[in-house]
């Protein structure tokens, strides 16, 4: 779980049924849009079965956020772009920017398979500017630098996030599972090159 500290005039969103407690002053209420997505965000969301249900949470106090038992992560943002599934997002200031990215626009063709295979959809959620952001993720994540000369490559099942000016696409590897004992057929890697960060979680099952 993590606690977020809410004060007057700023407000958070969270996945909605995701408060545990509070103290103070506290008020919750249903989000439609889920902060500056605007229509296009939510159709956006909509299309990618991604329209998570938020809560705004305002007032004056502290909340405890989390959900599932799951492991959660604060990402600390200054002005870049987060990608994430929405699924994911436990809570974040409600000063960033959300939106939502076509994947099939990193990688083409393999950006779309990339949605198809992982089941994470063909868009994926962003965050922009200066806030923090609760990921929530399987037994916790590593953050793994990409940069040109070094490119990471990641099982689709296990990737969380990413930031940073970073390409992803998604390439066949035969045998490559079967060599590291899961033999699921599912021979597939995501490869981030560019420069940035990626979260990869220490499991394969999706939330």
């Amino acid at each position: 779980m993590v606690e977020a500290s809410v004060l007057p005039g700023q407000r958070l969103f969270s996945q909605r049924g995701a408060m545990l407690a509070y103290q103070g002053d506290v008020s919750f209420t249903p989000s439609i849009t889920g902060g500056q997505g605007g229509v296009m965000g939510m159709i956006g969301r909509r299309i990618a079965n991604e329209a998570t249900p938020l809560m705004t949470v305002e007032g004056s106090g502290t909340v405890m956020f989390g959900h599932g038992g799951h492991h959660v992560s604060v990402i600390e943002l200054s002005g870049d772009t987060l990608y994430v599934e929405a699924d994911r997002l436990l809570a974040f200031d409600g000063t960033l920017q959300q939106g939502t990215m076509f994947m099939g626009s990193q990688g083409g063709v393999m950006g779309m398979v990339r949605g198809q295979v992982t089941g994470q959809g063909l868009f994926t959620t962003t965050l922009k500017g200066h806030g923090a952001v609760a990921v929530m993720a399987h037994g916790g994540f590593i953050e793994l630098p990409i940069t040109p000369q070094r490119p990471v490559h990641v099982d689709p099942q296990a990737y969380v996030a990413h930031r940073g000016d970073v390409r992803n696409k998604l390439s066949t590897a035969i045998g490559w599972r079967e060599m590291v004992g899961r033999g699921s057929g599912e021979g597939f890697q995501l490869e981030l090159s560019g420069s940035g960060t990626v979260y990869v979680q220490a499991s394969e099952e999706k939330l």
